[in-house]
């Protein structure tokens, strides 16, 4: 029976495209690609991009792809790298000599389609050639992947206690970067001030000191701290610098009440961030 018959796409490859393609199947699924490698698995992709081109069809790219192994590559966090793969397989005689006039430390940091495109003189250049956007904000969804994929380089060869460190930064950071929820909170508050209300009294430490529990160690000695109170919780998380070889930047202090989640600052020491959640207790 034909291999293909499952695939009827991948069953109209020719011989060369076949060697091309699965050379580029085995060079992604190796642990540590090199630009080479890249270079390899973007020459199989541009034979299966020309194929769909061929035949034609909306999805023909994308099962050309799954049925040979490289469907990943159409995934939404990794299509701005298959993206940027193909322009570079496209310029690939610049491209690759200047790879090849690197440093050796710069060809081993700079191996990957997003480091290419960002570091490359022959990209530099197309990206001078476009029009200006007349003022407008860019658009950040390149830069997003940019980003994205420069923690995964930085990180993929790191001991698994070094990326579960990166992933708690990470998670708490989203959590309380929610750009809505600030908005919406002084605009809620403006309309409140905008009324008439009587004078607030004074208060003082009316729900006595906040009592604080450790919790589990992040990294080394840098534990986080969670104290509970009649509106909620308190918590200090450490935070670790992940451009600076995850070195300590300090402690975030924030207030959870139910959804409501409200970031209070940051600390250098325990205390001091110990000391910012209860000025906010004693105001509540």
């Amino acid at each position: 029976m034909d291999r293909y018959h499952n695939a009827p796409e991948s069953g109209q490859l020719t011989q060369d495209e076949l060697i091309e393609v699965g050379a580029a199947r085995d060079a992604w699924i190796s642990i540590k690609r090199t630009f080479e490698m890249w270079v390899t698995i973007g020459r199989g992709v541009q034979r299966l991009r020309a194929k769909a081109d061929a035949i034609g069809g909306r999805r023909t790219f994308q099962r050309l792809m799954d049925q040979n192994g490289l469907g990943e590559l159409c995934s939404p966090k990794l299509k701005a790298v298959t993206t940027r793969l193909l322009k570079i397989i496209d310029n690939l005689g610049p491209v690759g000599a200047w790879h090849a006039s690197l440093e050796s430390h710069q060809r081993v940091a700079w191996a990957s389609p997003t480091s290419v495109y960002r570091h490359c003189p022959v990209f530099a250049e197309a990206k001078a050639l476009k029009p200006k956007d007349n003022g407008k904000r860019p658009v950040r969804k390149m830069q997003f992947e940019i980003a994205f994929d420069s923690i995964v380089e930085a990180l993929f060869d790191k001991p698994v206690a070094q990326k579960r460190a990166a992933l708690d930064r990470l998670a708490q950071a989203l959590e309380l970067g929610r750009a809505d929820e600030p908005i919406k909170h002084k605009a809620e508050k403006a309309k409140v001030d905008a009324k008439p209300k009587a004078p607030r009294p004074a208060v003082g430490r009316r729900n006595g000191a906040l009592r604080w529990k450790a919790g589990k160690k992040i990294q080394d000695d840098y534990a986080s701290y969670e104290a509970s109170c009649g509106r909620g919780t308190y918590n200090i998380s450490p935070g670790f610098n992940l451009l600076d070889d995850m070195k300590f930047a300090g402690y975030s202090v924030r207030h959870r009440d139910g959804k409501t989640r409200r970031q209070l600052g940051s600390a250098r020491t325990v205390e001091q961030a110990k000391a910012i959640a209860q000025r906010d207790q004693d105001r509540l």
